[in-house]
């Protein structure tokens, strides 16, 4: 309480106790990284008699202090976000946090070299040759790497699993034994993503650093497997009512596919559904399949969309797997939404870009 106090004077309430507070330095150098950029995004649940309970987005942000710390006030003590950092247009991973009852959370971060070339930061030993600038569609390069191995639940290595750190141009496949090598990564606070068929999909957060090769091991359980589901149609727009599809459909702008039309179309892939969507296209980039805009959305750079799944962001790991991420038996309906017309609840800070919602039938099938 005195900690929150003497940081958090005007902020010390009984609705929101808690404070998230960390350190955010230089990957490459241990430099403090003055001047970044530290925000927090979540949700909030908010009750009234008018709409009842709704999820609402909420972003919290900070500037990192000559100390090196950033201190954000005011949160509820039972938040669950992603907390990112950004420097020189160089950013972090969206980084789990959960504030389970604590008063005082702890979060540090580091963040790639923004160092021109030729330059050393103070106290620093070898040169570090700076990040590359961000690909198109915001994918960043630079000059980490990092080693690892997959392994299953009984420590057994386990090969083919797909392995990419996400917002990054590179990815590859475990050999034989497991083991895995990824090069030309961002530095800083990272996030590695493995998926293998018929396991759960697996993120865990890396540190990387030009200094030396990161090392990790990664283990994966088998998925759950269930029985296809048996679909009764009033059960599937109960579940569609229950989360929103049925009053967004009435009342906003977006395109919405019900589980009659897919019946109708009859799509061999998730991608098909899309192509009979006004204001997207599906296009071949490099003998991959890509969900596109037909148009730029005001304020971006570039063709930019955002994808939900259940309610929860989605991201792609490489360009193409689209189609591998949505088996089109699991699709129930899809929802899409123009830049400039996206609901609150499916809005990201900074990118207002066009919008797909998709709905599982394990979602909206269920009591």
């Amino acid at each position: 309480r005195t900690v929150r106090r003497a940081l958090c004077p005007s902020a010390d309430t009984v609705e929101t106790p808690s404070l998230l507070t960390g350190r955010v330095r230089d990957a490459d150098t241990d430099a403090l990284a003055e001047g970044a950029h530290v925000s927090l995004v979540f949700t909030m649940t908010l009750v009234n008699r008018e709409t009842g309970l709704r999820q609402v987005l909420r972003v919290r942000r900070a500037t990192v202090e000559h100390d090196g710390t950033y201190v954000i006030c005011g949160l509820q003590s039972d938040l669950h976000g992603t907390l990112q950092a950004e420097r020189g247009g160089i950013t972090t991973a969206e980084v789990d946090l959960k504030v389970d009852g604590e008063i005082l959370a702890l979060r540090s971060l580091s963040i790639g070299s923004a160092l021109a070339p030729g330059r050393i930061a103070s106290g620093a030993s070898p040169p570090v040759a700076p990040p590359s600038p961000a690909q198109p569609g915001g994918l960043q390069r630079g000059n980490a790497k990092l080693a690892g191995i997959v392994l299953d639940s009984m420590d057994l290595p386990l090969a083919d699993a797909k392995v990419a750190v996400i917002g990054t141009v590179t990815s590859t496949v475990s050999g034989p034994n497991g083991e895995f090598t990824l090069s030309d990564l961002p530095s800083g606070t990272n996030a590695l993503a493995v998926r293998r068929l018929g396991f759960e999909p697996v993120a865990v957060p890396v540190e990387l650093t030009v200094r030396e090769t990161r090392r990790v091991t990664v283990h994966m359980r088998r998925a759950a497997r269930a029985l296809a589901p048996v679909v009764v149609e009033a059960k599937m727009d109960i579940g569609l009512t229950r989360v929103g599809f049925l009053d967004r459909k009435k009342a906003t702008s977006g395109h919405f596919i019900t589980p009659d039309d897919i019946a109708r179309i009859r799509p061999r892939v998730a991608s098909d559904l899309m192509a009979t969507i006004p204001g997207f296209q599906v296009a071949n980039v490099n003998g991959q399949t890509v969900i596109q805009p037909t148009r730029q959305v005001s304020g971006q750079g570039g063709y930019c969309v955002n994808v939900f799944v259940d309610r929860a962001p989605w991201t792609s790991l490489t360009p193409g797997d689209f189609d591998a991420a949505f088996p089109i038996g699991d699709v129930a309906a899809v929802e899409t939404y123009a830049g400039n017309s996206v609901p609150a609840e499916f809005t990201v800070p900074g990118k207002s870009c066009a919008t797909i919602v998709i709905w599982t039938r394990t979602k909206v099938g269920a009591k």
